[in-house]
């Protein structure tokens, strides 16, 4: 099952950027690199678990190759349906409550970016530390690095993609933040914190 989640996060999150980058904004670079950066991101972080397929189109080559069981094709084109189906379901309503260009945005919007990434975020800092041994300190900058560029070019209208309590809390000092928001954040950011570990163990059941 850890496979299939695995799957359905990636594509998650694949989705969930490309909906938001794109939606007002039309092809050009700045979706572009925003989306290639959630793609690497997601890719980095599920390749040990699943294979980082998030593509119903590789994952038959890789049945085709040999390299995928006949068994598990079908849980992975459905997990990774699912996923593209859930942000999409989230994209409308981020896009729906959100003003763009606001960080006053709808609570609802707020909270939901706020703990999406996150929860992102405290999982790839989980996973660099279980495995610090086995990665350098460039790699692990340029993962945390490339979240953040994503999810900025994601949530920024959003919520200002803040992803911090600490950050959170200085924005309000500078007048980014209205203060009576910053317990909404706060919320968001550290239920992303809590629930973080419990998503690491259930897609890693074999690490500690």
């Amino acid at each position: 099952m850890n496979k299939y989640l695995a799957e359905f996060f990636g594509v998650f999150f694949w989705m969930l950027t490309l909906g938001c980058v794109s939606i007002n904004a039309g092809v050009g670079t700045i979706p572009a690199i925003g989306i290639g950066v959630m793609v690497a991101v997601m890719t980095m972080l599920m390749w040990h678990v699943s294979g980082a397929h998030l593509n119903p189109a590789v994952s038959v080559t890789m049945w085709r190759s040999g390299l995928l069981p006949g068994k598990e094709l079908a849980p992975y084109i459905v997990f990774q349906f699912l996923g593209a189906g859930a942000a999409a379901a989230v994209i409308k309503v981020l896009k729906r409550t959100a003003v763009s260009g606001n960080l006053q945005s709808h609570p609802v919007a707020v909270f939901t970016a706020e703990f999406l990434f996150t929860l992102l975020l405290c999982y790839a800092l989980l996973r660099l530390c279980r495995q610090r041994e086995k990665l350098s300190p460039v790699a692990s900058g340029m993962m945390i690095g490339a979240i953040i560029t994503g999810g900025v070019f994601a949530m920024g209208t959003v919520s200002g993609a803040l992803f911090n309590p600490a950050t959170t809390l200085g924005s309000g000092m500078v007048g980014l933040l209205p203060f009576k928001s910053l317990i909404l954040y706060w919320a968001a950011q550290v239920m992303a914190g809590f629930v973080a570990p419990y998503a690491y163990r259930g897609l890693n059941p074999d690490r500690k």
